[in-house]
């Protein structure tokens, strides 16, 4: 979501604090955007633009990336790789 980190301390998801719980340290994108959810839980579901507004309320840093990674996804889960 836009390379940024999100403070969630006091955010309560109106669908449950577990869909928090299990995004903390990943890339929540897919998950706003319908392409992933929460298998254990929940479908895929398409959050409205009033969801990105909150999201872009609970920014606290923007992260930088150096041109020598590459992000790639395997299954499920992210891979970063530096190059030198």
């Amino acid at each position: 979501f836009d390379n940024v980190v999100l403070n969630v301390t006091n955010f309560i998801h109106p669908g449950g604090q577990f869909a928090i719980w299990d995004a903390i340290g990943h890339e929540v994108g897919q998950y706003l955007n319908g392409s992933l959810s929460n298998q254990n839980y929940t479908q895929p579901h398409t959050h409205s633009a009033y969801a990105y507004k909150i999201m872009r309320s609970l920014v606290i840093a923007r992260i930088i990336w150096p041109q020598n990674v590459n992000i790639m996804t395997v299954g499920e889960k992210e891979r970063i790789t530096f190059s030198i």
